[in-house]
């Protein structure tokens, strides 16, 4: 009996041995992240990080990009036939209409099909050349008159001034999203009998944009670019800032009129807006 004893006592003595402590989790024994609890796990969008920092949740709408949350950003927008539909450009959805891609309605768009830009970096004004058979700029104010002209080479654009405070310029319909932080630039030919031709790229958060400038004296009787050098006017954007151009006559002066062709935006490589175009 006490042989039996002895033998289940031992064996009760010798049970399972616990596990040794673990390593704390940290910058020198984690590649990933550390979660709340010590543990160091791959790098995820519900537990984002890198080198042993704490893990963090990115929520919807971001994912995990080297060991960093990012958002989710929008892509450049486009207008559906040299218009902005119903007062918005198509409610913020890619060259689709009412979800429909790439349908307006049930029906095929009315046809603002223009050629990718092949010069680097890419022309982001739709239309530019405005050679694609619609007019992509109307009169802010509305009492301006805007109408398809011959340009320096095809089409262009004319804007001829309104009485009015608010009549004295014209903007481009479409929109672009700044897929890029960095300095963005734009320039344009104009001519015209403006006694000044303002030319303004707005960039900045949707519904704050904040505008750049450059005035060039007139009369201008012959194609001139604006600015006349190739630097550009240009202002600084942050990812899912919203970009647009406003051509402007300073003296409010009813009937004097500013033409416009070649429209070009783009983000400058070098940030001095000297790119090759």
């Amino acid at each position: 009996m006490w042989k039996v004893l002895v033998v289940l006592m031992s064996f009760v003595a010798c049970g399972p041995m616990p596990e040794a402590p673990s390593p704390g989790c940290g910058p020198s024994t984690c590649s990933g992240c550390c979660s709340v609890g010590g543990r160091c796990v791959g790098a995820g969008t519900a537990s984002c990080g890198i080198g042993g920092d704490r893990c963090t949740s990115c929520g919807s709408g971001a994912s995990c990009a080297d060991g960093r949350c990012v958002k989710a950003v929008m892509p450049a927008l486009h207008v559906d036939a040299g218009s902005i539909d119903s007062g918005s450009v198509d409610a913020g959805v890619r060259e689709v209409d009412a979800g429909t891609q790439p349908m307006d309605a049930g029906a095929p768009d009315a046809g603002l099909v223009c050629p990718t830009s092949t010069v680097v970096p890419r022309n982001h004004a739709l239309n530019g050349d405005l050679e694609c058979g619609a007019l992509p700029y109307q009169s802010s104010g509305g009492g301006g008159r805007v109408e398809l002209i011959a340009g320096r080479s095809g089409h262009a654009v004319r804007f001829t001034v309104a009485a009015g405070l608010f009549n004295n310029e014209f903007s481009s319909t479409w929109r672009f999203r700044v897929t890029q932080a960095g300095t963005w630039c734009a320039r344009a030919f104009v001519k015209g009998s403006a006694s000044v031709i303002s030319l303004r790229l707005y960039l900045g958060p949707p519904g704050t944009a904040a505008g750049e400038v450059f005035d060039l004296p007139g009369p201008v009787s012959a194609w001139s670019r604006l600015p006349p050098t190739l630097a550009a006017v240009n202002a600084t954007g942050q990812v899912g800032d919203e970009g647009f151009l406003v051509f402007v006559e300073r003296s409010h002066t009813p009937g004097t009129t500013i033409e416009v062709d070649d429209v070009d935006v783009w983000r400058s490589e070098d940030g001095q807006c000297r790119d090759s175009r």
